[in-house]
C-alpha cells in the first residue's frame, strides 16, 4: 500500500518528486511509476543514465522506427519550453555547420537527448560538415549513436546524441 498525501492524493514519494521536478520546468512523466527526468520518447532511448547504444541502433537502422521516434519527439518537444529551446540551437548549430554540404531534414529533442537527419549529396560533404560540427564548442554533444544511409544518389546521416553531460555515455548490451 502505498502512503497517500492527503493534499495531493499521489503516492508521496511520486507527488514529491513530481512537484520538485514540475517546479524546475520538468514534466512529471512516470517511468514504471517513478517520475523521470526525460520525455517519453526520449525514455526509451536512455538505459541507467545513458544513451542505450542498442535502441538506438536498431531505431537509426530502420526508417520506419527511425521517422516514427522523431514524430514522437516532436510530439514530446512541444509539451516542454525547454525542449524546444534546446531544439532551436542545437538546429541553429547544425544548419551553420552544413552549409552548402547538404540539408537539415529533420532535428528535435528532449531534456536531454536530440535526434534528426541531415541529407548531403556525397559522403565527402558528409565528412566535411560533421567535422565542422566535432569543432564547434556551441555544439554541446556528449554522446551519440550516428548511421550514414545512402539514399539514392545521396547519403542520410541519422542520429541520436546526449545535449546533457550527465548522460554522455553510451550503453551497450553486449
Amino acid at each position: 500500500m502505498h502512503e497517500v498525501l492527503p493534499l495531493l492524493n499521489l503516492p508521496s514519494r511520486f507527488a514529491l518528486l513530481a512537484v520538485a521536478l514540475q517546479c524546475f520546468g520538468y514534466p512529471a512523466h512516470a517511468v514504471d511509476g517513478v517520475a523521470s527526468p526525460y520525455l517519453a520518447t526520449e525514455s526509451t532511448l536512455i538505459e541507467h543514465d545513458a544513451i542505450s547504444g542498442d535502441r538506438s541502433i536498431e531505431m537509426l537502422e530502420d526508417g520506419v522506427r527511425f521517422a516514427k521516434a522523431l514524430e514522437n519527439m516532436r510530439r514530446d518537444q512541444k509539451t516542454s519550453l525547454q525542449a524546444q529551446q534546446l531544439a532551436r540551437h542545437h538546429r541553429n548549430v547544425l544548419v551553420r555547420v552544413v552549409r552548402e554540404e547538404g540539408v537539415v531534414e529533420d532535428l528535435t529533442c528532449g531534456l536531454r537527448l536530440c535526434m534528426g537527419s541531415v541529407t548531403s549529396p556525397s559522403q565527402s560533404s558528409h565528412d566535411v560538415w560533421n567535422r565542422r560540427l566535432v569543432n564547434d564548442p556551441a555544439a554541446r554533444r556528449y554522446g551519440a549513436v550516428h548511421r550514414v544511409e545512402p539514399l539514392g544518389d545521396q547519403y542520410q546521416h541519422r542520429f541520436v546524441f546526449s545535449a546533457d553531460p550527465a548522460v554522455a555515455a553510451i550503453f551497450m548490451r553486449e
